[in-house]
């Protein structure tokens, strides 16, 4: 088959890999029908991996897909059903307290694995991918709820939503986003549904701010958040920041535009595994800051029933859609920021 492949310090490169196989009666394989890339994919376009030394893996964790071969343990799903991948993998041990009780996402014992950061687990940037215990990891995608929806459920809007839910967004807030990448945009739409009266959208390129205009934030330049965030909350500035782009320089703004006693979630990520922390301004401020891994299944109760009603519509951060052979090109366009690119749809067939 062809798949998105890292190759070390040349990047990702689009060529043939082997099919996937049935790992054991626990495993599913999935056909893939639509596929994307993640912000967080860009150590591997920077030729970099921070997760191990692996090269010549699958790369990619947004995916979903057609059912085609199954173990003969995975009976929740059939060959032919539509499913969606949640990013980030999970085996729970299911005898300990919180397995017992029906918390799998907080046994005790979890066993947590990504798509697409080494060759243990290949990526869905591919036209097939093995699905490990599939019971856990494949669900079908809900009624009413079409392909770049259920594309987005399985990893950047459950992180958004993750975002909102850690800044403790409270109804009549005010909330700053800082990058407005698609993470970013889905926070902005995601804080007025959480309640808050105004939300402050902040990124240096210009469609980007336009983007979160339309849905009905403050757009402003880094460098100028500070002062024209100060002349519209009377010095109050932001109770709650998503950051949504992960760098030191993000990390610093947070802390400048957030209010006394604020609260800071991260769930943007660099590809630089160390940075500054503006921990003097954090203590001064009484600053509560939290990085935010997104345990994708348990935002759906939430998510879903808003895809469903129309009352949030995040796929309009789509803004292209390419075949996978045409997959290097997504990638320079993605990450370069060319044509008013904010998040593609890779189409493996």
């Amino acid at each position: 088959m062809k798949a998105m492949v890292f190759e070390g310090e040349s990047g990702v490169r689009y060529r043939a890999v082997d099919d996937p196989t049935l790992r054991d009666h626990s495993s599913a394989i999935v056909k893939v029908t639509h596929c994307s890339i993640c912000g967080s994919d860009s150590q591997f376009y920077h030729g970099i991996n921070n997760a191990s030394t692996d090269t010549g893996f699958c790369v990619g964790h947004e995916t979903i897909g057609e059912v085609v071969e199954l173990g003969r343990h995975v009976d929740q799903v059939k060959h032919g059903d539509q499913v969606m991948l949640s990013g980030l993998t999970s085996k729970a041990c299911g005898v300990c307290a919180n397995c017992k009780a029906g918390k799998p996402f907080y046994c005790h014992r979890l066993q947590l694995g990504i798509y697409g950061n080494s060759c243990a687990l290949h990526g869905g940037q591919a036209e097939a991918i093995l699905v490990p215990d599939a019971k856990a990891n494949a669900t079908l995608i809900p009624e009413g709820i079409s392909a770049e929806q259920a594309l987005l459920l399985t990893d950047t809007l459950a992180t958004a939503y993750f975002g909102c839910e850690k800044a403790e967004i409270q109804p009549g807030g005010a909330v700053a986003v800082v990058g407005l990448g698609p993470i970013g945009l889905m926070a902005v739409e995601l804080a007025f549904v959480f309640g808050a009266s105004q939300v402050f959208a902040i990124d240096p390129v210009d469609y980007r701010r336009e983007q979160a205009r339309t849905l009905g934030a403050v757009p402003l330049k880094p460098e100028e958040a500070a002062q024209e965030m100060t002349e519209a909350t009377d010095a109050a500035m932001a109770d709650s920041i998503i950051d949504a782009a992960g760098r030191e320089s993000s990390i610093q703004l947070s802390a400048e535009i957030a209010s006394n006693r604020g609260v800071i979630a991260c769930v943007g990520i660099s590809h630089h595994p160390t940075l500054q922390f503006p921990h003097l301004l954090a203590i001064m401020k009484s600053l509560t800051f939290r990085s935010v891994l997104s345990y994708v299944p348990m935002s759906w109760p939430a998510l879903i029933p808003l895809l469903q009603s129309g009352r949030i519509r995040p796929e309009r951060v789509f803004s292209h859609h390419m075949p996978l052979s045409e997959g290097e090109q997504a990638y320079t366009q993605f990450f370069e920021k060319q044509d008013s690119t904010l998040k593609v749809v890779l189409n493996p067939g």
